[in-house]
């Protein structure tokens, strides 16, 4: 299950909370979000502090969308977990 909160920093510049725990089940949630502000042109501030794990798929998308989405919050084992 994941809790996604969107809030606005600008008007081309979107903060994504992410909480929970980002899996197969709970990507795609995720990543219709992220891609629908891409989408519109917006930069992604995507704050991971608040997930408590990430399965294969879950890693795989925060790989994916590294370059393009600016990842903060993240926690020790998530750097070591993205390499």
């Amino acid at each position: 299950m994941i809790y996604i909160k969107e809030s606005a920093i600008t008007k081309k510049k979107i903060h994504i909370q992410v909480e929970g725990h980002l899996d197969r089940v709970s990507l795609p949630a995720l990543r219709r979000v992220c891609l629908q502000h891409l989408e519109d042109g917006q930069k992604i501030q995507l704050d991971l502090s608040g997930l408590y794990s990430v399965g294969m798929e879950g890693r795989g998308f925060l790989l994916s969308i590294r370059g393009k989405i600016k990842l903060v919050g993240m926690s020790q084992y998530l750097e070591q977990l993205l390499g």
